[in-house]
């Protein structure tokens, strides 16, 4: 009798251990599904970040770089035949050491809003109303 006692002792263990089991394959099952339904939310994501990458960036990117040869292609047009102007300008002009500035540095408090004043920083050009040419940079 005592073998048959320890025998289904040993049978509810088993069974006991198997419940156990039961549950713990269920919570294994329930975290496999909540950790897939997330993988496929960030797959989702994913494929909306390389979409918009692929489509969208690469576009703005082709349009600013379009964009950036425009100018420079303008630059390299212009910078010679402005440099040479300006060059013609200072020799007309006679090479003085004079740097005409877009702002007024000689520290008076003339803001430049003042047009009754002669501006001309010395330069003896009488006739000619220069009141301003300071401000352009040659």
């Amino acid at each position: 009798m005592e073998k048959s006692t320890n025998i289904e002792e040993k049978m509810d263990n088993i069974i006991k251990l198997l419940v156990i089991l039961s549950d713990r394959t269920d919570n294994i099952k329930l975290n496999l599904v909540c950790v897939n339904t997330k993988l496929s939310v960030l797959e989702k994501k994913i494929d909306e970040l390389n979409h918009s990458i692929n489509d969208d960036l690469v576009t703005e990117c082709k349009k600013m770089g379009n964009h950036i040869d425009f100018i420079e292609n303008v630059y390299d047009n212009v910078k010679h035949p402005l440099g040479y102007i300006c060059k013609k300008i200072k020799y007309i002009t006679g090479n003085d050491a004079t740097q005409y500035t877009l702002t007024n540095n000689s520290g008076d408090d003339n803001s430049g809003d003042d047009n009754s004043g002669d501006n001309n920083s010395g330069d003896d050009n009488s006739g000619d109303d220069n009141s301003g040419d300071e401000n352009i940079s040659i």
